[in-house]
């Protein structure tokens, strides 16, 4: 199945959010934790930190058990969105405050922004990784035709990659960085909010943070683009969803 652009948008030199030269504390100090948004002079911490945990991302883990092949593949892809998305003033980074290391990640984007010039060139390379962005792809057809007013810049956030570091799973933090993201992207200004969970756990966080699942397919459905990924459907992985919420923006 060809690999067609996901959140077509006219091409644009900048968005209209910007950077901050200094991290903008989202949440004060709770368990030794300090949620703030990302800079770019952090920008590499928060990619190398996406691509060990996309590599870990269950779709992908299910048929690639090559874990080293599944990191390469995960690399080539945070890449593309490592500078924009550590440089528009809208991701969040989960810090220890006793080490200042970041142990979480929420890389947030305008949903209509468009991709990387090279998206779909390097898609095509990522033959393990590019099943899941196909059947991501299908969601969003589905989402777009529900909601056809959802179009132009501004308009929608995408909390698009979230990760966490291995010593620190199991603390709750997708959870906060889900639900302070949110808040931040709401806070921006956009009325629209989405969540693309290719698994259970970003469901669970999606839907504790009271999102909508608007949108998905059982990845044993026939009409899902890649067979092989029917069997998900043993695991708790079982559905590719996007989810939604809706606030009111005042007036400018």
């Amino acid at each position: 199945v060809a690999v067609k652009r996901l959140r077509r948008a006219p091409r644009c030199s900048k968005t209209r959010h910007m950077a901050a030269e200094q991290p903008r504390v989202l949440d004060s100090i709770v368990d030794g934790l300090r949620f703030e948004t990302l800079t770019l002079s952090r920008a590499e911490e928060a990619y190398a930190l996406q691509a060990e945990a996309f590599a870990d991302e269950p779709a992908s883990a299910f048929t690639l058990a090559d874990r080293a092949a599944r990191l390469e593949e995960c690399k080539r892809f945070s890449g593309m969105f490592t500078e924009e998305c550590a440089g528009n003033g809208l991701s969040v980074a989960c810090i220890e405050a006793s080490t200042d290391k970041m142990v979480g990640a929420l890389w947030i984007r305008d949903f209509r922004a468009p991709m990387h010039p090279s998206f779909e060139e390097i898609l095509s390379k990522l033959t393990n990784l590019g099943k899941v962005i196909d059947v991501l792809v299908q969601v969003d057809g589905m989402y777009d035709a529900l909601r056809p007013e959802v179009v132009g810049l501004g308009k929608a956030a995408d909390l698009w990659m979230l990760a966490v570091h291995p010593d620190h799973r199991r603390k709750n933090i997708a959870s906060k960085l889900t639900d302070i993201g949110l808040a931040h992207a709401h806070a921006a200004g956009f009325e629209v909010v989405v969540l693309e969970s290719t698994g259970a756990f970003s469901a669970r966080c999606a839907a504790k943070a009271g999102m909508h699942e608007i949108a998905g397919i059982d990845y044993a459905d026939e009409r899902q683009v890649h067979k092989e990924l029917a069997g998900l459907q043993a695991t708790p992985h079982t559905r590719l969803r996007i989810w939604e919420s809706r606030r009111e923006v005042a007036a400018k």
